[in-house]
């Protein structure tokens, strides 16, 4: 039997989660077998809970059957998704119970029309997880300004949080300091922090596709072949780049006085989570971004695609500490030829956004059809 490369990534102090969930995923026994080759959890992507519910397959006619209840198109669409993500956490609790609430999560994100909305993202995190009455689901939110307060607020009250759409370090150090200050807040109020637990989702192939447009107006108004040549060689660096800084920030952030006076209570470090790990462009490896992000207390999450790709064949060695002077060399360069990562990141981030809303919009809508479809066979 040849190498398990799931395997030797986990040797290397990073879990693997499965970027994807389905209707079958655990009927058909497709998750177990993803743990036994080293899956540890769950996560959905922005566009992948509508994804779930509005799919062809088994969900079909539960979709009818609640809809000849007389539930509402939204209704449907959560109870669905709960019904997964349910059974998706039980599989996965054994091993949230071997690692003491590291991994073995599921992730179930807020609805994207809170993603400006701060008070609304608490209380409807809290409200999902009374519905789905799991210990491993981490609640996602999307990084935004009134998300990163959500954060602070959520970890202050015990829960886990997953920290998603974040494509800059700015952003990546401002949620970070978030949970810092909502894992104090829990413990000064009596609470406990020994089951919180939260990754922060960087985004990698989204960051190096936008950046990669941008340097080529750059490239199209070069005034020699020297500056072509050179702003040609910063096309998809900007999301390694990123990441290997983040990961520095991280190792500061996690230390210290203050750190070590959380980590005596009970606390754990939130980790860097690399989603989307796609190629931004046809001539990258499948396995580009995960080869060169191997690194402690960090998460791949990888699409079934990809994880097919890694499993089969990677190149596992510790590498995302490795070239950091390079990698901030790398964005200073970007700044000097007019590509601003802040600027970048706001965009991205807006785009996310509205991508999350355009597909929760896409599965009410579906619902709702098939509802007036299976409404008039019943008449």
């Amino acid at each position: 039997m040849g190498t398990n490369y799931l395997r030797e990534i986990q040797r290397h102090g990073q879990s693997v989660w499965y970027d994807a969930i389905g209707w079958d995923l655990v009927a058909s026994g497709e998750l177990a077998r993803l743990m036994a080759e080293g899956v540890s959890g769950v996560m959905t992507n922005p566009a992948l809970p509508a994804a779930a519910v509005t799919g062809d397959g088994g969900r079909a006619d539960a979709r009818r059957q609640l809809a000849a209840q007389g539930q509402e198109p939204a209704e449907v669409y959560e109870t669905l998704a709960i019904r997964e993500v349910r059974a998706a956490a039980d599989v996965l609790r054994p091993v949230y119970d071997r690692t003491e609430g590291r991994d073995g999560f599921v992730s179930l994100p807020v609805s994207p029309e809170l993603a400006h909305d701060g008070s609304g993202t608490v209380n409807e995190a809290q409200r999902l997880l009374d519905a789905v009455g799991r210990p491993n689901i981490m609640i996602a939110v999307p990084g935004t300004a009134a998300g990163i307060w959500a954060i602070e607020e959520l970890v202050a009250g015990g829960i886990s949080v997953n920290a998603t759409l974040l494509f800059s370090v700015d952003r990546y150090r401002a949620v970070a300091r978030a949970y810092l200050a909502g894992l104090e807040r829990c413990i000064e109020s009596g609470g406990t922090v020994r089951r919180v637990a939260s990754v922060a989702s960087f985004f990698l192939s989204r960051l190096d596709r936008l950046v990669n447009r941008r340097l080529e107006a750059e490239i199209s108004t070069a005034g020699s072949d020297a500056e072509r040549r050179a702003l040609e060689g910063l096309r998809s660096q900007a999301a390694i780049a990123s990441a290997k800084t983040a990961y520095a920030e991280a190792k500061t952030l996690f230390s210290g006085r203050q750190w070590a006076r959380l980590a005596a209570a009970g606390a754990r470090p939130q980790r860097l989570l690399w989603a989307s790990p796609v190629g931004a462009d046809a001539a990258l490896d499948d396995r580009y971004y995960i080869e060169a992000l191997v690194g402690r207390d960090t998460v791949a999450a990888l699409s079934p695609s990809i994880l097919t790709a890694v499993r089969e064949r990677a190149r596992i060695r510790p590498t995302l500490e490795a070239g950091l002077p390079a990698a901030r060399a790398v964005l200073r360069r970007l700044e000097a030829a007019g590509v601003h990562l802040a600027r970048v990141a706001e965009q991205l981030e807006e785009d996310g956004v509205r991508a999350v809303r355009e597909s929760f919009d896409r599965a009410i809508a579906d619902i709702s059809s098939r509802r007036q479809l299976a409404t008039r066979a019943l008449v």
